[in-house]
Order: structure tokens, then sequence, then C-alpha cells
């Protein structure tokens, strides 16, 4: 159709996304393009569901759309990095069941074309560091290039929401940043980001097994007490607040470390989940009493990996963090990554 014509498009528009730029009239005939979208940690110990945000570890998605047009599509897919030893590489590959879920709710078309989409993945798979996000995320950004959907970030969130059924991944995923989330009755996701503050970091210990998310879930109870849910309102509130002052001068003193360490506090998700994970419960109890520099554990997403805030001695964070774990016979990776506030980008390949 007219509006999947890749060949003859030459109108291009400003997305959300940024740092995308027009071809050359020599490139318009083959297109290329770039879709990059960082790994994220959701929860935040008591923002369950509510609180998350980006790291600066990729899924990078490199696709070519061929010149020649062709009876039918054909997609092309190849995989390297995280997961290539398990991910599929045909249309139920998550990315492309996206793709497809956005195409076809929209009435649209894939282009008769050839198109390649070369996958290259840095996220650690199933561990709670948002890869089936990301792979959401992925999948909008892709139908809405190839068909010029034009999706707005508000739809793009909608449409992930529509597979992912949580928020919290998708929108830091897409977004960057801390953000919060929130879901109406008509399942529209609202949401409100801030840039994490460069004065800290995320240590993540990552142990070498993988935990689905329905599994975590599935341990958590059905209700709550009442004194469950107003400490957790309570620390959830603390932890924005706290973020946003520190957002302000890009310093973290005593008095904020204090207050972090009690914001990052939870009690309806983390301790149902701690016996799926061992050595989380002795991770969550690690302080800057042990290590000058932490500010706050929690359990990243649904686990199993394991998030820290730090200031400063992230090493020694990092080795303590997988000494609990080599306690309880868990091996661990250890990663001392940057916050990701530019979300999601697309950009095109000359």
């Amino acid at each position: 159709s007219e509006l999947c014509n890749l060949k003859w498009r030459k109108q291009w528009y400003q997305r959300r996304v940024r740092g995308s730029i027009p071809p050359s009239s020599s490139e318009l005939n083959m297109r290329k393009f770039h879709i990059k979208v960082p790994g994220s940690s959701a929860n935040l110990g008591a923002g369950f569901d509510a609180l998350s945000l980006g790291f600066c570890i990729y899924l990078n998605i490199y696709v070519t759309v061929e010149d020649e047009e062709l009876p039918i599509k054909e997609l092309i897919l190849s995989f390297k990095g995280e997961g290539s030893e398990s991910v599929s590489l045909d249309e139920s590959n998550l990315i492309c069941k996206t793709m497809h879920h956005v195409v076809k709710k929209r009435n649209a078309h894939l282009p008769n074309r050839k198109i390649h989409i070369d996958i290259e993945n840095e996220i650690p798979l199933g561990r709670g560091m948002g890869s089936s996000g990301t792979a959401v995320v992925a999948g909008c950004l892709l139908a809405s290039e190839l068909c010029n959907l034009k999706l707005s970030t508000s739809e793009i969130l909608k449409d992930a929401l529509e597979i992912e059924n949580h928020p919290d991944n998708t929108s830091a995923s897409l977004l960057g940043g801390f953000v919060v989330s929130a879901v109406d009755e008509r399942g529209t996701c609202h949401f409100h980001t801030n840039p994490m503050p460069s004065c800290i970091k995320a240590v993540v210990a990552i142990p070498q097994f993988q935990l689905l998310t329905k599994v975590a879930r599935s341990v958590l109870p059905s209700s709550f007490s009442m004194s469950q849910l107003v400490y957790n309102l309570q620390r959830s509130s603390l932890l924005v607040s706290i973020l946003r002052e520190i957002g302000y001068t890009n310093k973290v003193d005593e008095r904020l470390a204090k207050l972090f360490r009690v914001g990052i506090l939870d009690c309806v998700h983390q301790p149902f989940r701690s016996d799926l994970i061992p050595g989380l419960k002795e991770n969550l109890s690690l302080n800057n009493e042990d290590i000058p520099g932490l500010l706050g554990v929690c359990l990243s997403g649904a686990g199993p990996t394991v998030l820290a805030f730090a200031t400063h001695n992230f090493e020694e964070v990092g080795n303590k963090m997988k000494e609990k774990f080599t306690e309880k016979g868990v091996r661990a990776d250890i990663l001392v990554l940057d916050f990701d506030n530019n979300g999601s980008t697309i950009n095109e390949k000359v």
C-alpha cells in the first residue's frame, strides 16, 4: 500500500525517540535504520509495578529493507549476544510477535520486501533486567517505522502493555530515566519521568539462573493487609521524593543516604520471592555500615538479579553482593552500570 511503500517514502516526522535523520536521495531505494532500546529495572523496592529506571545496557536492532518488491514480505532474522542459544529466529520471536500485533491492530501491512532484522543483545534473558520489555518496545518501534504509523509515546506504551501486562519495564525502556507509571481503566499508561542523577550508579549481581516473571508472580499473595499497603506507599513515595531532590544538586549527603535506605524497603513482593532466590535475603540486608557509598539494595524486577544503588566503592559493593550469593551456592556476575536517561532511539543509517 502507499502507506507502507518505503521506496518512495520522503516525508519524515518528528519522533519522541531522538537521533533520527532522513536518508540521502541515493539511499531511498534501500532503507537501513538502527533501533536501540535500553534495559531496565522495575519495582525498585516498594514501587511494585509502578517505579522503574533505564540501564546503559542495550538491545540493538539493525534493519535493512531491500528495494525489490516481492509478492509477499520476507523477514530474515539473525541474533547475536545474550540468549543466542535459546532465542527463536522465526515469527514467534517476541520482537516479531509484537510487531505483528501492532501492525494488525491498525489494519496496516508490512512492505512486500525482503526485511533483514539483525539483533544484537547485551541484556541477560530472564534475569529481571527488562529483556522482555525491551523486545516488546523494539517490536512496537519496528512496526511504527516499517509501516510509517507515526505512533505516539502513549500509543506505544498502550500497545506494549497489551503484550507485557505491566507498564514499568516498557516505560523505562522507551523513555529512559526514573519513571513512575500508572494504568487507568482504559488501559492507558500515564507516566512521569526524571533523569537519574549521575552521582549514583547501579551495581547489579546477576545469578546464573533464570526466573520467569510468571513464576515469581505466582508466589505473591492475592491480597494484602492495610498495614502492608501503607508501608509500601510510604516508602515508594519517599524514594520518589529523594531521587528528585538528589537530581537538583547531583549530590547525596548523609541525610539523603539515610532516607534512601528507608525508601528502598518493601514488604509486598521481595519477602515472598526470597525462597526462589537463594542469597536475596542476605543481599537485601547490606547497608552502608557494611560498605561506605552503598545507598540501598533491592530485587531488580522479578529477579533473580539484585540491584544496589551506590555513589562510590562500586567494586567493593559488587564483591560483597557476589559473596552473599556464593555463600548460598549461587554463582553471580557483577556489572557496574550507568543509568540511561535517553530512552529508545532510532537512527537512519546512511
